[in-house]
């Protein structure tokens, strides 16, 4: 099912010490523009400087799989009602999506508990250390307390991709293998954007610690849309809790209307408020995706 609608302003609060309390629709660090959607986890990217260019993620799927890849349980996410709340701190912007979601196994419609769900759209205010990367957003999954219906199965998560302006920005047939999926200008065939996936995740036990385990992504996609699929690790067992961690960034030109792109890299200790004059200012520079498209995958 496709949800169209048009986004309101940019909405900017202060920060205090519990975090930015209004939960705007929008945000920028001068670099990087995020446009939410207020009902689901989705998140759609562009480089503040281009005009009609985006790169659209969202939470797909979570499943238990059996050692044959076959499906045996999974979370409703069409059934569940997400919370969206603005976590930000001094230095990070967080836009943060929770909700307690329904685990149904196949072949039912009856649940047999809940798995909690969370979503971290997290992108740098300003450099607050060496080397801090301003131009990408880290989307980050995290769930706790999902009831194994079998010892030895794994669970795999789904990223659902899409271009809001297929016509300006298309997505490149991604290397077999490869972890990293990118998108590019048809005109020019310069790369715009990418979402690179992590090999790794952490989970942890009721009675053990934090350990990594493995992520075995799988990509596909045609030019308009796709999926990320990450298959974890069962050598934790049954685990309880899991993060785990993709980035979705921008490629920037080496100049913004003349301008260095250097130059709108803001050092630490600043603070967030120098950044947000310097994205009143760039956003001039283009007009604001306000069309952007997201997509709501169905099961």
């Amino acid at each position: 099912m496709t949800l169209g609608f048009l986004l309101t302003p940019t909405v900017l609060a202060h920060p205090n010490g519990s975090g930015w309390a209004v939960v705007p629709s929008e945000w920028e660090n001068g670099l990087v523009l995020c446009i939410f959607s207020p009902a689901q986890p989705s998140v759609a990217v562009s480089a503040v400087s281009l005009n009609d260019s985006g790169f659209g993620a969202a939470l797909g799927f979570l499943s238990e799989v059996a050692p044959s890849g076959s499906a045996v349980a999974s979370a409703a996410f069409n059934a569940a009602s997400w919370s969206e709340a603005n976590t930000s701190v001094d230095g990070w912007f967080d836009m943060t999506y929770t909700s307690q979601v329904p685990i149904v196994p196949v072949g039912s419609s009856t649940p047999t508990g809940t798995v909690g769900a969370r979503a971290d759209f997290v992108l740098p205010a300003y450099a607050s250390t060496p080397g801090q990367n301003l131009s990408a957003v880290a989307f980050t999954l995290s769930i706790s307390g999902w009831g194994w219906v079998h010892a030895n199965d794994a669970l795999k998560a789904g990223i659902s991709v899409w271009m809001p302006f297929p016509a300006e920005e298309r997505i490149n047939a991604p290397a077999p293998g490869s972890p990293i999926l990118t998108t590019s200008s048809p005109a020019s065939g310069r790369t715009l954007a990418y979402l690179e996936s992590s090999n790794s995740a952490s989970v942890g036990g009721s009675t053990t610690g934090v350990t990594a385990v493995s992520a075995t992504p799988s990509i596909a996609a045609n030019q308009s849309g796709g999926s990320l699929n990450i298959t974890f690790g069962t050598s934790a067992g049954e685990f309880r809790t899991l993060n785990y961690t993709t980035h979705i960034g921008v490629v920037l030109p080496s100049s913004i209307a003349g301008i260095p792109t250097y130059e709108f890299v803001v050092v630490g200790g600043v603070g967030a408020f120098v950044v947000i004059a310097l994205a009143a200012t760039t956003r001039r520079l283009r007009r604001a995706p306000s069309d952007l498209e997201f997509v709501e995958e169905e099961p």
